[in-house]
């Protein structure tokens, strides 16, 4: 268990880093003290609880795994998966221009879904990411 507990400890300190960012909207600094909150009741932990740091940080942990492993990406898309990927590009932006963020956002990740090879379709989900002020996913589609 106490394997568990210094990987949960390090979560909490990650979660703890990113509320401090700059990128992040109110509510999604919200949802990571939602979920600090959780992980401390779950496993009787407070970042009171220094015995259970680790020499790295759970971010330079994870960039040292997975330095060079690529994405795993599925094959080319068919015709069918890309004209159904375009169309829902096209609800995506008529959903943006009546101020719909939330719902092309989700046009726009089930285009992905279905052709994740069109850049098209990652820059308009950054720009609904960006009137949503989640700037930091904006920042990641645009990567």
């Amino acid at each position: 268990m106490t394997d568990k507990r210094r990987l949960v400890y390090s979560v909490l300190k990650f979660l703890t880093s990113e509320m401090e960012s700059k990128d992040l909207s109110d509510d999604a600094k919200e949802s990571l003290e939602v979920a600090s909150q959780c992980l401390q009741s779950a496993y009787a932990l407070t970042l009171d609880d220094k015995h259970l740091t680790v020499s790295k940080s759970l971010d330079d942990i994870f960039k040292s795994a997975t330095n060079s492993e690529p994405l795993h990406k599925t094959g080319p898309p068919s015709a069918a998966d890309k004209e159904e990927a375009e169309r829902l590009k096209t609800e995506g932006n008529n959903l943006m221009r009546t101020e719909k963020y939330p719902d092309a956002l989700l046009m726009y990740s089930k285009a992905i879904e279905l052709d994740g090879s069109n850049p098209v379709f990652y820059c308009n989900r950054a720009a609904a990411h960006s009137k949503m002020n989640n700037h930091h996913l904006a920042i990641e589609d645009c990567q």
